[in-house]
């Protein structure tokens, strides 16, 4: 009679354990979850971005690039590799990307500068180890909170494709290619010039207003 006892004993043992120890790591993970939120609604989260990279920050990047790996098509570039493709390219990298990019020899614009996580460099080995579809995919999506705007609704797929091609390119920079993409930028240094002359801006509107 005690040899069933016992047995049994030993059998509900371990599901009692097994309770206490579910019962423990939900408590847990409801603990965090209070937390978290009690952290976020007292406002004490930075959202600078002129605030230092974390170890979030760091975590959401990783997660990005999961994101990214997941969603991204698995179809080859049609355009890959055509040096038509890459030159019909260029004039949409040099609208759209070079501004926040730049490219080999090209610094990024001003904007740049205030962007947190920085703009990466296209042609580093990072961004070109990336496959086509992936490239693809961050053009056409963008990327949540991180100043990546999507361009689907700018641009028809073969033109996003284009520009995969002139990334893809970007190592392999020509002179002529680097001053055409430095074009904008010379264009945007005689608009910011002409507009400090003529007194534009909030100072200048402030000139104007009160002579």
């Amino acid at each position: 009679m005690n040899t069933t006892s016992e047995a049994a004993t030993s059998e509900v043992k371990p599901h009692r354990y097994r309770a206490g120890f579910f019962t423990g790591l939900l408590t847990a993970f409801a603990a965090m979850i209070v937390i978290t939120l009690v952290v976020a609604a007292s406002g004490v989260v930075s959202v600078s971005a002129q605030g230092s990279f974390g170890p979030m920050d760091s975590f959401l990047g990783f997660a990005s690039r999961r994101s990214i790996a997941f969603h991204a098509p698995t179809e080859t570039n049609p355009y890959a590799d055509d040096p038509k493709s890459i030159a019909e390219g260029l004039p949409h990298y040099r609208a759209m990307c070079v501004v926040c990019h730049g490219a080999p020899g090209l610094d990024a614009g001003e904007i740049a500068e205030g962007l947190n996580p920085p703009p990466p460099d296209l042609s580093a080995a990072d961004t070109q180890k990336m496959t086509d579809g992936e490239l693809f995919w961050v053009i056409t999506n963008g990327i949540h909170s991180t100043g990546m705007p999507a361009f689907e609704n700018a641009d028809p797929p073969n033109t996003r494709w284009k520009i995969v091609s002139f990334v893809r390119h970007l190592p392999d920079l020509t002179p002529a290619e680097r001053g055409q993409l430095g074009e904008s930028r010379e264009d945007h240094g005689r608009e910011h010039s002409h507009a400090d002359e003529h007194g534009h801006g909030a100072q200048g509107e402030a000139q104007h207003t009160h002579p």
